[in-house]
């Protein structure tokens, strides 16, 4: 399939509303339309499944160096020399064993600096990377001033797989080959992986002032004169576009606005607010012509490429960015005197919040990353040479072994 007619089949999609079964009353300008976003699950759900077919047909057991093979032969052949009894004890004594070297095998590990450093600096980078994605789509509505559907459309679940799941993926691809071609020493190797997330630090910083005017991300959000007597509350969040095609109002009732007829999904007309009583407005937000939306989309993706060029945890980030997209906050909801969600953000301070608490945790895992760097000597048989050299030693071996006629099986 084409990527044109992709496109349009995401586009259909986000045209459905959830339930698919009534006129919800709202047009796709709306911040509340949000598409039939489980459709997403019943696609990608089947195309797992069908991916998963072949694993079915693979074979039991995979062909293995020939080493590997004579030492698990003549294992089995040792083991079927000896009495079933003794056999078993020699299980039961092999497995106390291992249940002793346990905690020692976890001390040796938890007391490898290499293997600290990269965990820790992996995880940073993982923290920031699915906090920033999860909170995208929110920080496009408050920025650029783009519809629920279209910022979800851009950020997540969909068309991130174009944009941002496509770039990953020949990332991670061109890296391997490269990897595998060159075969690059620990030191050189961990250099690329702290040099990736040194570009991801120029990214975010990149990102964090690719901004709007203010003049296209601030609107009336108050009470004023004009809805005096309308008791305009924040339980539900309908943007309006007024009449110059810049300011957005929370709400018809603020614009003083009349409620939209049952027809009405696109216009409003008598607005109190409005220089002249002539004027019209519409609802959702104003176009946005704001100039970098564009690049920031080109950074974003450019940015996952090169990030995956290294890629070989899951930690409770919600929370974390969670509270410092609160904390940007304007408006909340308010209903039965109880706060619920948050309808309107300062577009300046979720700029600045979402990607200064990225940039601060990128810092940190670089820093990581640096360390791992002036540790990496102290990483041997990076790519199993060992196994290949002890191989063609006993290769070797056998070879003389064959000539002098006293081959031992």
């Amino acid at each position: 399939m084409r990527l044109g007619d992709r496109m349009l089949f995401i586009k259909y999609v986000y045209k459905i509303w959830p339930s698919g079964l009534h006129d919800p009353g709202i047009s796709m300008k709306d911040p509340r339309w949000v598409g039939a976003w489980w459709l997403g699950f019943i696609i990608l759900g089947t195309g797992v499944l069908i991916c998963s077919i072949p694993m079915f047909f693979f074979p039991r057991n995979f062909k293995t160096s020939p080493l590997l093979k004579r030492e698990s032969y003549i294992t089995i052949e040792n083991s079927n020399t000896n009495s079933d009894a003794k056999h078993i004890s020699t299980v039961y004594s092999q497995g106390v064993n291992n249940v002793k070297a346990f905690w020692p095998t976890v001390k040796r590990l938890a007391t490898n600096p290499v293997l600290i450093c990269y965990t820790c600096g992996t995880t940073l980078n993982m923290f920031a990377l699915f906090g920033y994605i999860t909170f995208l789509s929110k920080y496009l509505e408050t920025e650029y001033k783009k519809s629920a559907s279209v910022a979800n459309l851009f950020s997540g679940r969909v068309t991130t797989r174009i944009i941002g799941v496509a770039p990953a993926a020949c990332g991670i691809f061109i890296g391997g080959v490269l990897i595998r071609q060159f075969k690059p020493g620990p030191r050189a190797l961990t250099t690329l992986i702290a040099s990736v997330e040194i570009f991801g630090l120029i990214g975010i910083i990149s990102a964090m002032f690719m901004g709007c005017p203010a003049t296209l991300s601030h609107g009336k959000l108050t009470n004023g004169h004009c809805n005096i007597g309308c008791e305009c509350t924040t339980r539900v969040y309908q943007p309006v576009c007024g009449s110059d095609g810049i300011t957005n109002y929370f709400s018809p009732c603020y614009a003083g606005c009349r409620a939209p007829g049952p027809g009405q999904l696109e216009s409003l007309d008598n607005c109190n607010c409005f220089p002249s009583p002539d004027s019209k407005a519409s609802l959702g937000y104003c176009p946005s012509q704001c100039p970098t939306f564009n690049s920031f989309a080109g950074l974003l993706s450019f940015g996952n490429f090169v990030g995956n060029l290294a890629k070989t945890a899951f930690i409770p980030y919600p929370l974390t960015y969670g509270s410092v997209t609160d904390a940007a906050c304007m408006i909340w909801e308010e209903s039965c005197g109880q706060r619920g969600n948050c309808w309107v953000y300062d577009p300046r301070k979720f700029r600045y919040y979402l990607h200064g608490l990225t940039l601060i945790l990128l810092c940190l895992a670089a820093i990581f990353d640096l360390i791992v760097i002036l540790l990496s000597d102290r990483i041997k048989n990076l790519y199993d040479d060992q196994i290949s050299d002890d191989y063609h030693c006993h290769h070797n071996n056998v070879s003389q072994d064959n000539h002098s006629g006293h081959t031992e099986f």
